[in-house]
């Protein structure tokens, strides 16, 4: 699987479309190397988790019911 840590685009630049383009990028990338589990770690807000899951990412079963899950999933064909 491919892991991203963190991703922070500072908050002027926010709602651009930046960061949505940023994993774009990695996940084309990520794909073409023939990985297609992505996993985002380390997530420390509601906003975050709304942007990952706005990508279609998901809470594994295992984080069901935190309310900040440490990951988020995403399976790429």
């Amino acid at each position: 699987a491919a892991n991203i840590k963190d991703i922070r685009i500072p908050v002027e630049l926010r709602g651009r479309g930046i960061g949505k383009g940023l994993v774009n990028v990695w996940e084309k990338a990520v794909l073409a190397e023939g990985i297609t589990d992505l996993v985002v770690t380390s997530i420390k807000d509601e906003r975050a988790l709304r942007f990952w899951l706005s990508l279609g990412y998901e809470i594994p079963a295992d984080q069901v019911g935190k309310a900040i899950p440490y990951c988020v999933v995403k399976k790429v064909t």
